[in-house]
């Protein structure tokens, strides 16, 4: 019989390290690489067995998925799909303060901020209050390094 598992190579890069904090980011990329691999759903048992948790915290992880728009799910085993790109990508901007004008298909950034969300100018360069390679406190010229001895005159 055929496994429904994806392919081994998957499994350590599924698997929750302590830099990733989120099940619910490891079940939603999980069920993305499954559906991808196998264009069908995977149960809650193939989620919890590949993440090594258990299907209390996966169904837990799906149901806040689902109230987020992430996921779909319709009664069954094997129920989870995926939404539409676009009006998930919609949702998020709407969320964030975007407008949209779904009929000329154009996103525009919260207005009142008045400022461009892409190519902000750098923050200005500070400007040291001391002379560079002069240690403040002991008149010294060696950077600042400490433990050189003083300049001689």
């Amino acid at each position: 019989m055929a496994s429904h598992r994806p392919h081994a190579d998957h499994d350590h890069t599924l698997r929750q390290r302590p830099e990733m904090a989120s099940l619910k980011l490891l079940v939603l990329k999980f069920v993305r690489q499954y559906i991808a691999d196998w264009h069908g759903s995977p149960s809650l048992g193939e989620i919890a067995h590949a993440l090594d948790t258990n299907r209390t915290r996966v169904r837990r992880a799906v149901r806040k998925l689902e109230s987020e728009g992430q996921l779909l799910r319709v009664p069954g085993p094997r129920g989870l799909s995926l939404p539409d790109e676009e009006p998930l990508a919609m949702r998020q901007l709407l969320a964030r303060g975007w407008t949209i004008d779904a009929d000329r298909r154009v996103a525009m950034p919260p207005a009142s901020t008045g400022k461009s969300v892409t190519n902000e100018p750098l923050p200005p360069v500070p400007e040291l209050d001391y002379p560079y390679g002069q240690d403040r406190d002991r008149g010294m010229t060696d950077g600042g390094a400490g433990g050189g001895a003083q300049e001689q005159a």
